[in-house]
């Protein structure tokens, strides 16, 4: 598990590196995978609790309208409820 992680974090570094920028400033990141079960909105809220998480990055997902209107979004949940800051990133909509 713990050569995995290595080579997790090698491949992040080599992604970094060449797009030409320092990742000196990403040294301090901690990567860890967790799986768990049930609501994803509580899990992930809970989660940044129990492992003192400093930044949630969250995606935000193009919901359709009803969607929206009787079901609240998992970015818009953790802004509201997680006890750290959120960043929520939209999809770019420039195609490669």
């Amino acid at each position: 598990m713990e050569e995995e992680k290595q080579q997790f974090q090698k491949k992040v570094m080599v992604a970094i590196d060449e797009r030409d920028c320092s990742y000196d400033a990403l040294m301090w990141v901690k990567v860890e995978t967790v799986t768990e079960v049930g609501n994803p909105k509580e899990i992930i809220c809970n989660a940044v609790e129990n492992y003192k998480i400093n930044l949630l990055v969250v995606g935000d997902q193009a919901d359709g309208i009803l969607q929206r209107i009787f079901q609240e979004s998992l970015s818009s949940y953790c802004l509201k409820n997680a006890k750290c800051p959120v960043l929520v990133v939209k999809k770019s909509d420039v195609q490669e």
